[in-house]
């Protein structure tokens, strides 16, 4: 959280790593018993409306 707050660069690039995973894991199973997608997708729209 520290490195969220204090970090712009950081907090600037996360969005769109996340947003990559989450294609990836739309995409590809990885074999998982569970897609985590929807979850990154939470994780995201939290990166996306930070303080």
């Amino acid at each position: 959280m520290d490195a969220l707050n204090n970090d712009p660069k950081l907090r600037a690039d996360l969005p769109a790593k996340a947003e990559s995973a989450k294609e990836h894991m739309d995409d590809h199973n990885w074999g998982n018993t569970e897609n985590r997608s929807p979850e990154m997708k939470a994780l995201i729209d939290k990166l996306e409306n930070w303080p």
